[in-house]
């Protein structure tokens, strides 16, 4: 369960990275020992899957992120401030 309260952003543009749940059975495939993310992903069994789309979530969490924060970098840089200092990513 997540509580927004628990997990302050530090800064504005940092914002929540939500990453889904994966069905119970496909949770039991990933635990498996020796399962690779990389073997996977590259063997695509059968087309797209619950985990193609569950990485693909979070790529795109990563990716509005990365945006959120350069756009932060950016306004700083606009208004004469330093990110610098408080950059901890």
């Amino acid at each position: 369960m997540f509580i927004a309260q628990d997990f302050p952003p530090t800064r504005a543009e940092c914002g929540v990275i939500r990453i889904p749940r994966l069905s119970p059975i496909v949770r039991g495939v990933i635990d498996r020992p020796g399962f690779s993310f990389g073997t996977y992903m590259a063997n695509q069994p059968g087309g797209p899957t619950e985990v193609h789309t569950w990485i693909g979530t979070i790529f795109a969490e990563l990716r509005d992120l990365e945006l959120r924060l350069l756009v932060g970098q950016l306004q700083s840089s606009l208004s004469g401030t330093s990110t610098e200092t408080s950059r901890h990513v």
